[in-house]
């Protein structure tokens, strides 16, 4: 009886992982793409692995030949989020790295998730107790597919802002400051350079959502809070009146 039972388990256990999982591939593959400091970040998802390579602002490769692969074993759907379980080829200790996805918009958009954990699994079973207890909000890099990205490039450019859309433009920055710190105290054992490379991402992220193309050098940037440096939202934004 309990050898049976064991059995039961065992097998809807698999079953979850390996028929979930392969749908929840197909959502997720493709090509993506998300902002990041200075640079955009490819990441190419096929039905075993994942390809992520670094790109220049206009999608060419900054490093050709330089990508890094990593191999799904599983995926599953639980909590609203697409768990892909992931090794990397010269992975000799047998170790399990989780990535958590969020579809936002099927086939154009979903979420990179960063609060979610960094810790290195060795069994599934493990991962499955994670899964189970991963009930938190997410935040996360945006990611893009490649028709959406060929869409930004037709949206208004920064360098044609107006003072009104810059106003809005810093709330939203303000706003985020909130949300980081909100992120900070959340994660059991924060990465610093994790959250600061969101704060980048979003920079990037609230142009699109004001209507402006998002693919935005460091330069253009840098620009734009120089032509709106003596306005009140500009102070605000530095801490002033």
């Amino acid at each position: 009886m309990h050898k049976h039972y064991f059995i039961t388990i065992t097998l809807l256990f698999v079953f979850c992982f390996k028929s979930v999982g392969q749908t929840e591939e197909n959502e997720l593959q493709g090509k993506w793409y998300m902002f990041s400091r200075n640079r955009v970040v490819g990441l190419e998802f096929s039905k075993d692995r994942i390809i992520t390579k670094q790109l220049n602002w206009d999608l060419s490769e900054r490093e050709p030949g330089r990508e890094q692969v990593q191999r799904i074993t599983h995926s599953a759907k639980a909590n609203g989020n697409t768990y892909v379980c992931l090794r990397t080829d010269d992975d000799t200790a047998n170790q399990i790295r989780v990535n958590t996805f969020r579809i936002v918009r099927p086939g154009k958009e979903m979420l990179f998730v960063i609060n979610s954990t960094e810790k290195l699994f060795t069994n599934m079973d493990s991962v499955q107790q994670y899964i189970d207890h991963d009930v938190t909000d997410k935040y996360g890099f945006n990611l893009y597919s490649q028709a959406e990205m060929e869409q930004f490039k037709k949206l208004k450019k920064i360098n044609t802002m107006t003072a009104p859309d810059f106003e809005i433009y810093v709330g939203k920055i303000i706003h985020l400051r909130s949300v980081e710190d909100s992120l900070s105290k959340q994660l059991a054992d924060p990465e610093p350079s994790g959250i600061i490379y969101y704060g980048y991402s979003m920079l990037r992220v609230f142009f699109l959502e004001i209507g402006y193309d998002p693919l935005v050098t460091t330069k253009e940037l840098d620009d734009l809070f120089k032509r709106f440096a003596d306005t009140p939202a500009a102070k605000k934004l530095l801490g002033g009146h």
